[in-house]
């Protein structure tokens, strides 16, 4: 029983830090994703500038550098939708493990306390034999 707890513990463990691993790498692509959006923001007010003073040299690589951007931002965003389904895979996966656990766990401690009453209604019937014995030596 103990050898079956301890493989379904870490069973679980491993089940956490592939979730942990997998939300790390979401926050990673969120944070590439908001770092990208500020470099648009920024190259289309750039690019305003540009227009304004009438460089155009500068507008035309901002005309090309921008849908790079738009683009690079899209794939990141499908990118987080496909790891933000694999989070929800790997955190039922991690919830079913922890259940398995307790389970296990709750399953070992009936036993256990199935064993004491065990071992209490033997010390009882002993006990009692003794006292019963004893009466009838005195008697």
């Amino acid at each position: 029983m103990e050898a079956i707890l301890r493989l379904k513990e870490n069973e679980e463990k491993e089940a956490k830090e592939r979730l942990l691993k997998i939300r790390g790498e979401i926050a990673a692509i969120e944070a590439d994703i908001a770092r990208l959006e500020r470099e648009l923001d920024n190259s289309v007010r750039k690019r305003s500038f540009a227009i304004e003073r009438g460089k155009l040299i500068d507008e035309a690589l901002w005309r090309r550098y921008i849908p790079t951007l738009e683009a690079r931002i899209k794939a990141l965003r499908e990118r987080l939708m496909l790891k933000k389904k694999e989070e929800e895979k790997a955190l039922e996966v991690f919830l079913e493990k922890r259940r398995e656990r307790k389970s296990l766990e709750k399953l070992r401690e009936r036993r256990f306390r199935e064993f004491l009453k065990e071992i209490d209604g033997q010390e009882r019937r002993t006990i009692d034999e003794v006292a019963e014995r004893q009466h009838w030596w005195k008697s």
